[in-house]
């Protein structure tokens, strides 16, 4: 990623890693690092690794169904954490509309997969406490805060005392706009910086919806990288470790630019990276938008 300044840290943030189906055999066939083919030098040139993991990791094999049948399961075997380990995944979302694919068991074992691998994850959890709480990293001197959510399926929002992800409605209304300014707030006691990402907004799309950008320009501040929205894509647009494309690197890097990080884009993932200054609440306000050698 070229020459750095010191404590210089670059987080690389991906879009949607699905190791189910086919992927979940061939990684049987030719071993766990095999997904990421020859961009693991780059990834882990990065000092954290945040991804959105579109699939269960999980040994229970009855999918959720209400009543139809969804159009894509995902599924992976609990031992294929380790082609996230391999990686050097430091952060996974789960705030998505596969977590719960096979049903409730598989989205628990999915959390306590990730658990017993020492990665981070938020957006989903055995109750809504759980899944709206942020995870919190650690990066060289840095304290980096990550709040998921999804917009869909309704059906899978946790609760109070029940399991399930991170829902939000998709909508600038205070009702839901100040549950996660709430939550952004609360987030920032933690840490240097925050991350806040959403899954949302339709597939197979070549760019956000006007709520989606109006939402995305209301959550601009300082000290916060809005990561998304993820599921806005263009169909050929598609990347080995997930769906980040030109669309989203353009939107995030605009709305980096002057504030908290700059970014890039390099191999299917945007790298965001924060440079150091000396009182730790300036850090994130002394981050500039550079180029990057390579």
């Amino acid at each position: 990623m070229g020459q750095r300044r010191t404590g210089e840290v670059v987080v690389a943030l991906s879009g949607d890693v699905m190791l189910g189906r086919l992927v979940n055999e061939t990684i049987r066939e030719r071993g766990f690092a095999h997904p990421w083919g020859d961009i693991l030098p780059v990834i882990k040139d990065s000092d954290a690794f945040l991804i959105n993991l579109e699939c269960a990791l999980t040994s229970h094999a009855q999918h959720w169904t209400n009543g139809e049948e969804k159009a894509f399961y995902f599924r992976a075997d609990p031992a294929v954490v380790r082609t996230l380990q391999i990686a050097r995944v430091d952060f996974v979302s789960l705030a998505n509309n596969h977590a719960s694919d096979f049903e409730t068991e598989g989205l628990l074992e999915t959390v306590r997969v990730l658990d017993g691998a020492g990665i981070a994850h938020a957006g989903a959890g055995p109750d809504l406490a759980g899944a709206s709480r942020p995870a919190t990293i650690k990066v060289n001197s840095y304290r980096i805060a990550v709040i998921a959510y999804t917009d869909y399926p309704v059906a899978w929002a946790a609760e109070p005392s029940r399991p399930g992800v991170n829902y939000t409605k998709v909508s600038t209304h205070p009702k839901h706009m100040g549950k996660i300014s709430d939550a952004i707030t609360a987030a920032r006691g933690l840490a240097d910086l925050v991350i806040f990402t959403i899954h949302w907004g339709p597939n197979m799309v070549s760019r956000p919806s006007g709520v989606q950008g109006l939402r995305a320009r209301r959550h601009r501040c300082r000290r916060r990288c809005l990561l998304g929205p993820q599921r806005s894509r263009r169909a050929r647009n598609r990347d080995l470790a997930g769906e980040t494309d030109s669309l989203r690197y353009r939107r995030l890097r605009r709305r980096l630019r002057h504030r908290s990080l700059s970014a890039k884009r390099s191999l299917g993932f945007v790298s965001a990276t924060c440079a150091p200054s000396r009182d730790r609440r300036d850090r994130a306000d002394s981050c500039k938008d550079r180029p990057y050698a390579g």
